[in-house]
């Protein structure tokens, strides 16, 4: 099963959550923010890093977008390893209104 990460993705994995809840951990590969979206959608074991990310058994490059999204958490974040929704939220939204 081929799962695409996209913004939609990943703005309903973290509208399904708590906006306080922790959506991920940040320089972790199979457990930030995006690799948790895939794992939402259906993908197992997931990993994503600055060249792209595995689903799948299958490499994807990472988009423009999301290299912003793991960017801005990372200079954002770099104190915290736990990403709250609420913010990773507002983060997604600047990064994909940009890409607009």
């Amino acid at each position: 099963m081929e799962i695409e990460l996209t913004p939609a993705l990943v703005r309903t994995y973290l509208a399904s959550l708590a906006p306080g809840a922790i959506c991920g951990v940040r320089g972790d590969p199979d457990n930030c923010p995006l690799a948790r979206a895939l794992c939402f959608a259906g993908a197992r074991h997931p990993l994503v890093t600055w060249l792209g990310y595995i689903a799948a058994l299958n490499h994807f490059p990472l988009p423009l977008w999301a290299k912003a999204f793991v960017e801005w958490l990372d200079k954002t974040w770099k104190r915290s390893l736990g990403v709250r929704a609420k913010t990773a939220l507002r983060i997604l939204d600047a990064v994909t209104a940009d890409a607009q």
